[in-house]
């Protein structure tokens, strides 16, 4: 039939079916096949774009680009090849496919516990510090060490720079060598110099020189006149910003996106510090308790007590927010940006143990019923494409490497008990929701808060809700996840997100 048609109907047609359906059409009929293989980019680009693979109107090139610096779509060629990348990707997160399992042992030259890591796609390597104090840069490939930097514990790493606290409690923000040399990345000048108020310091210098291999001296090396090689460079930091705590206070909290450092400390609590260590400036001061005040006004019964301090600090590109027991206050960075983004301020006054019974929920659907609802639309192409793995790692059947769930509605009746969550009427009556953490998207528009009470909550369009044009109480979606909530940490993609719970990651 699609042979007896003009080609532009066949592929409209087309369009309409599935991924399952266009693989099975191959085996038809031979004119059919033909036909196939002849519009095999048009078909595959139409694919591409039903099932969201791409953007409409991107290239194959932007395609490719746009998922870098993850390599895993490095070789590929025709939009085919994407499909079948992508149906692979699909089917091992929705446990249909394997799941890779593997690591790195830790070496006892560097400690047997970790405390955090970040992977970093562009150079390979893998930064790790442990208990005791020691930042260390791994190679991805064969785990061989670097790179190191002692005394540190805790950090964060974004965009080729990290920053963590020192030990006297100022924050240090350290660049990837190979940006610097190589000026990948943004063009920024390192490490910043006076008079700007976040100029490096020679303490960072003299720990620079102490923890850079001897052989990256060579033939000249950093100090010489020849430039240093990429492999010489790689897995290392160089000094590029310092940030003095104001008054030597002890930093409470610190965050880093970015450009952005923001930072609470255990004086003032209250106030967040934000700088820019791109262009090494301090952009503001923020007191959120006169922004908490003054929401209450403008806001009538949507504030809350602060009667602790913030327990958790989180960035984005545009919002800075905080964290409290009784709930959570979104600000814009800038205070210029203050006139398109309003302060946010999020609380709860239902009763959080009758929330459980009253949202969605979460069910864990038996392997048994699993089986029967099995998806085959991206069986047959990732069939064809499984990459054998070459790294002494194993390869778990998804369904039994990962538990599936759904979320299925409460009650008539439970639903029926809670009204006016998300209302506020009056301070007095006040139930503290155990807000523990939240975390927006990579793209900002969506914002996911946990509680220690098990509740999710997810605003899908948050940039709405800062812009004036809804509220909270209109577009909050609540999921009851059956056990206390902690973390939280999106994907790229702002695709999923996975969360820590007391038990599981989810």
């Amino acid at each position: 039939m699609l042979a007896s048609l003009p080609s532009d109907l066949s592929l409209y047609i087309l369009s309409f079916l599935s991924l399952h359906d266009i693989s099975q059409l191959y085996v038809l009929s031979r004119k059919t096949r033909h036909f196939l293989l002849n519009h095999e980019s048009e078909i595959y680009h139409q694919l591409a774009v039903s099932h969201r693979f791409v953007a409409s109107g991107n290239s194959l090139q932007d395609a490719v680009l746009s998922e870098a610096p993850s390599k895993w779509l490095d070789g590929v060629k025709t939009w085919k090849d994407i499909v079948r990348r992508w149906a692979i990707l699909e089917r091992n997160w929705s446990g249909r496919g394997s799941v890779l399992e593997g690591g790195y042992a830790a070496s006892r030259d560097f400690g047997l516990h970790a405390r955090g890591f970040a992977v970093d796609e562009s150079d390979e390597t893998i930064l790790t510090s442990v208990i005791f104090g020691m930042l260390t840069a791994l190679a991805m490939e064969d785990n061989r060490k670097l790179w190191n930097l002692p005394e540190v514990r805790h950090f964060e790493w974004s965009e080729g720079f990290l920053a963590f606290v020192n030990t006297e409690g100022s924050i240090e923000v350290w660049r990837r060598s190979t940006d610097v040399h190589f000026h990948r990345g943004k063009p920024i000048s390192t490490p910043l110099l006076s008079p700007s108020p976040l100029a490096a310091v020679s303490s960072q210098f003299e720990r620079a020189v102490d923890n850079t291999p001897a052989a990256h001296y060579e033939d000249g090396g950093v100090d010489g006149d020849v430039t240093p090689t990429y492999e010489q460079l790689r897995g290392q930091y160089t000094p590029h910003a310092f940030i003095a705590s104001p008054y030597q206070q002890l930093v409470r909290w610190f965050r880093f996106r970015y450009p952005v450092v923001a930072f609470i400390t255990h004086v003032e609590p209250y106030t967040i510090h934000l700088y820019d260590i791109a262009q090494g400036v301090h952009i503001r001061s923020v007191d959120i308790d006169q922004v908490r005040q003054s929401g209450s006004r403008s806001m009538p019964g949507n504030s809350f007590l602060m009667n602790t301090p913030p327990i958790d600090l989180r960035l984005s590109d545009s919002y800075v927010a905080a964290c409290f027991d009784s709930g959570v206050i979104v600000l814009a960075i800038r205070a210029a940006d203050e006139t398109r983004f309003s302060p946010v301020i999020i609380c709860e006054n239902e009763n959080s143990l009758a929330l459980q019974q009253a949202v969605l929920q979460l069910r864990k659907v038996p392997r048994s019923e699993l089986l029967r609802q099995r998806n085959h639309d991206f069986d047959s192409f990732a069939d064809k494409d499984r990459e054998q793995d070459s790294t002494n790692s194993v390869r778990a059947p998804g369904l039994f490497a990962m538990e599936r769930f759904e979320v299925v509605p409460p009650t008539p009746e439970a639903k029926a008990a809670a009204a006016g969550a998300l209302v506020i009427h009056g301070e007095e009556t006040r139930i503290s929701p155990c807000f523990a953490s939240l975390e927006f998207s990579p793209d900002e528009r969506r914002l996911v808060i946990v509680t220690g009470f098990g509740l999710l909550y997810l605003i899908p369009d948050f940039s709405r809700i800062a812009r004036g044009l809804t509220t909270v109480e209109k577009i909050v979606q609540r999921v009851h996840i059956g056990t206390p909530l902690s973390h939280i940490s999106w994907g790229d993609r702002s695709r999923r997100f996975a969360l820590k719970t007391a038990t599981r990651l989810l």
